[in-house]
C-alpha cells in the first residue's frame, strides 16, 4: 500500500512486486571521468603522471588505448545497473523511455556510451519484434485484473475539510546535496560505513602485499579520509591474517575478485573472491549486515555454478564485516548439503 523512490544502487540485493523503472534512456557517463596517466613527453620533465578528463580529447590523442578501456569498463557498468534495474521486481516491470526513432523511422543511437533504450532497442530488433510505429511492448503473462481498483462509495457523507496549517516547511529543512560515493545514507553509522569500505577494498585486494596500495588509491580518489586509511589498513590485515581466511590472500594464490559468472539461462552471479585451489576452489562473500538464511542459499548458488565448471570441491565462507549488528569479524564457513 505504498510507494518507495529510491535509486538502483540502493535497490540492489532487495525485491518488491511492482518496479517503474523511469528514464531508462539516461546516458550513462565514463566510470572514471579522470585518469592518471603518463604523459610521455618529448622533453625533460618532472611532470611523471598527469590527470586528464576522459572523452572525446583523449581519444583522439596517442593515450586513446586507455580512454578505450575505461569506454569498455563503462559500458559493463551500465549493463550491471540495467540488470540490477530489471531484476528487482516479482510480478511486473514497467520501463519507461524516450522513443529515439528519426523521422524517417530509423533509430538513432547513442554516439558515445549506450543506454537502456539502445539495449531495447537492439532486443526487440534481434527479436524481429520492432515496430517504428509502436510505442508500448507488452511481455510475460497478463496479470492486471490482480492490480484493478473499484471505486467505493463513501460510508460516511462528506464534510467540508478543516483548513490545513503550513509552517516555513523550507526553514525546517537541512538537505545534504551529495552523500559519500560508501555511504549508507538511510541508517549512517560509523561501524556500517567502516564495513562498506572494506568490502570495496577487498574487491581490489589480491594478496596481503596489495593492503596498503589499495587503501592509498582509495585515500587519492577521495573515497577515504586520510586520518582513516590506518586504521581501515589495519582492518584489513586482521581480516587476511585470520588463520582461516589466510591461506586465501597468501601470494601466488589464483584469485578472482567480483568476476562475473555467466549461467546458461542468461543469468550473471557475481561472488566477492574466488581462489582456485589445487582439489578445487574456495568461494568468499563479504556482508555487512545481519546474518541471514538467504546468504547460505546464495553461497550455494555459488558453489552449484563453480561446480558446473569441473571444479567438484568448493569451499564456502560468509565473512560478516563489523557492523552496527557485531562489532567484531564474523566468518561462517558453510556446511555442504
Amino acid at each position: 500500500q505504498a510507494v518507495t523512490v529510491m535509486t538502483i544502487h540502493k535497490a540492489k540485493g532487495l525485491q518488491f512486486p511492482v518496479v517503474i523503472f523511469p528514464y531508462a534512456d539516461i546516458k550513462s557517463k565514463n566510470s572514471g571521468e579522470f585518469l592518471w596517466i603518463d604523459p610521455q613527453l618529448p622533453q625533460d620533465t618532472r611532470l611523471p603522471v598527469a590527470l586528464v578528463k576522459t572523452g572525446f580529447l583523449l581519444k583522439e590523442s596517442s593515450h586513446s588505448e586507455i580512454n578505450e578501456a575505461e569506454s569498455g569498463k563503462s559500458k559493463l557498468d551500465a549493463l550491471n545497473v540495467l540488470y540490477v534495474a530489471m531484476t528487482r521486481p516479482v510480478e511486473r516491470l514497467v520501463v519507461m523511455m524516450d522513443s529515439k526513432t528519426k523521422e524517417d523511422g530509423t533509430w538513432k543511437p547513442s554516439e558515445t556510451l549506450l543506454d537502456g533504450a539502445d539495449v531495447f532497442y537492439q532486443y526487440l530488433e534481434s527479436k524481429g519484434l520492432w515496430d517504428k510505429e509502436k510505442l508500448q511492448y507488452h511481455f510475460g503473462a497478463d496479470i492486471s485484473e490482480g492490480f484493478k481498483t473499484e471505486e467505493k462509495t463513501p460510508e460516511h457523507d462528506e464534510k467540508a475539510a478543516e483548513p490545513l496549517r503550513a509552517g516555513r516547511w523550507r526553514e525546517k529543512l537541512s538537505i545534504r546535496y551529495r552523500a559519500p560515493e560508501y555511504w549508507e545514507g538511510t541508517a549512517p553509522d560509523r561501524r556500517r560505513d567502516r564495513g562498506i569500505m572494506m568490502h570495496h577494498l577487498l574487491s581490489r585486494i589480491s594478496t596481503s602485499a596489495d593492503i596498503r596500495n589499495a587503501v592509498e588509491q582509495a585515500a587519492m580518489q577521495g573515497l577515504l579520509a586520510a586520518t582513516e586509511k590506518e586504521a581501515v589498513a589495519n582492518d584489513l590485515d586482521q581480516l587476511v591474517s585470520n588463520s582461516t581466511l589466510a591461506p586465501f590472500f597468501a601470494p601466488g594464490a589464483e584469485v578472482m575478485t567480483e568476476r562475473d559468472i555467466l549461467l546458461p539461462d542468461g543469468h550473471v552471479l557475481r561472488p566477492d573472491r574466488v581462489v582456485k585451489l589445487a582439489s578445487g576452489a574456495a568461494v568468499i562473500d563479504y556482508k555487512t549486515g545481519k546474518e541471514n538464511p538467504m546468504h547460505h542459499q546464495q553461497m550455494e548458488t555459488y558453489a552449484a555454478a563453480i561446480r558446473s565448471m569441473g571444479m567438484t570441491d568448493v569451499e564456502r565462507y560468509l565473512v560478516y564485516l563489523p557492523s552496527e549488528e557485531h562489532i567484531d569479524l564474523k566468518i561462517i564457513h558453510c556446511p555442504d548439503n
